[in-house]
């Protein structure tokens, strides 16, 4: 049991790793388009 303990926390480091990158991910993608629609907006009111 003890031997298993670090490669599986070591794995379990990894995955969250890669949750973390997918979420910085998908919160700048979700950022862009914001941004988007608040530049097509100014340009509706200009």
């Amino acid at each position: 049991m003890q031997l298993c303990k670090p490669q599986c926390l070591a794995e379990r480091e990894t995955v969250e790793e890669n949750e973390e990158k997918e979420g910085l991910g998908k919160t700048k993608f979700w950022l862009e388009n914001l941004e988007e629609e608040f530049a097509r907006g100014d340009d509706l009111s200009a």
